[in-house]
């Protein structure tokens, strides 16, 4: 949802919501809420394999944790539609629609 600021009389601006700091530190927060419920899976993740670190496992499952953030967001939060989340392993992106 917009938010529309009257200037003068019968004229409005519309403010299109954009990515804030504020915005990206709500989604990790979320983020971080979704991934504690996802104990079992953090479990089963395999971290190491002889000196290689692994962490491809956990990076689609932080993904999937972000997305599922993200539409608990959009869905508190409806002026967030416009913009994406696009997740690909190991990057996150949030980008307007």
């Amino acid at each position: 949802m917009s938010k529309k600021i009257k200037i003068k009389k019968n004229t409005q601006v519309i403010i299109e919501p954009k990515i804030t700091e504020q915005l990206v530190y709500t989604l990790c927060v979320y983020t971080t809420r979704v991934l504690k419920e996802q104990q079992n899976k953090l479990q089963k993740i395999k971290w190491t394999d002889g000196e290689s670190n692994l962490d491809t496992e956990y990076s689609i499952l932080a993904c999937d944790c972000c997305s599922n953030a993200w539409n608990i967001i959009k869905q508190q939060y409806p002026e967030y539609s416009k913009i994406n989340i696009v997740c690909n392993i190991p990057d996150i992106k949030a980008v307007e629609k």
